[in-house]
């Protein structure tokens, strides 16, 4: 299943589909969005082309899939199942990437 109409300015950066028989969660860290994932449904994330998200880490636990962006505070859209459930208050952009003191 492909994103029909693609936000300006994103590019692809994870891809899962759910093939476990109970319901899991993805979290997506620093935003903080959560997205829970039934059996059978397929989560793609999209990434801010030009603040510093990439690479991504990403950690698979007991019911749940996380992930950390590299520098940034995670300017993600989320689709599932094809259809765009992104929190609304991320969609516009925040291109400084956070400082660790």
């Amino acid at each position: 299943m492909s994103i029909a109409n693609p936000p300006d300015d994103y590019v692809p950066v994870f891809e899962f589909l759910n093939r476990l028989s109970i319901p899991i969660t993805l979290h997506l860290e620093l935003t903080p969005q959560i997205v829970e994932l039934l059996p059978g449904d397929l989560v793609q994330v999209l990434a801010y082309k030009t603040d510093e998200t990439l690479p991504i880490h990403i950690e698979l636990g007991d019911g749940y899939v996380q992930i950390h962006p590299y520098r940034s505070w995670g300017n993600w859209y989320v689709y599932k199942n094809g259809e765009d459930v992104s929190g609304t208050p991320y969609r516009t952009p925040c291109a400084e990437p956070f400082t660790f003191k």
